[in-house]
């Protein structure tokens, strides 16, 4: 299997957590958790853009879907190994996302490239 730096770098990662006895169903699972969730998170992306979801139901909706796809590497990995590598356990949602952060980025931004008017001072 060839691998990029990033998939080498979670390898390497992962191969000091669970050993090498382990290393190829962890990657695998870990591989096929990271490829469903970028579809799907494609999809988020393509809802947020058009307007279908706000920027805190789209961080709302990134964790979830984060959680939900790495759901089956931690049952590969074990709870404590899991925790280990993510800093949480593998039936927490994950903060990929911060919502306050979210919603105070896109408000900046809106402001800053004027796609949003800003409501008049009262008078």
């Amino acid at each position: 299997m060839i691998l990029d730096n990033e998939t080498k770098s979670v390898r390497d990662a992962l191969l000091a957590i669970v050993g090498p006895e382990r290393i190829d169903p962890v990657l695998e699972s870990y591989l096929a958790c990271q490829t469903a969730a970028r579809a799907e998170h494609e999809v988020l992306c393509q809802k947020f853009v058009d307007d279908e979801m706000t920027p805190t139901e789209f961080a709302h909706a990134i964790n979830a879907n984060s959680a939900l796809h790495l759901q089956p590497l931690g049952e590969v990995m074990g709870a404590e190994a899991f925790e280990q590598m993510f800093d949480c356990p593998p039936d927490q949602i994950l903060g990929l996302v911060d919502p306050g952060t979210a919603e105070r980025y896109w408000a900046n931004r809106d402001r800053e490239t004027g796609e949003v008017q800003e409501p008049d001072p009262p008078a």
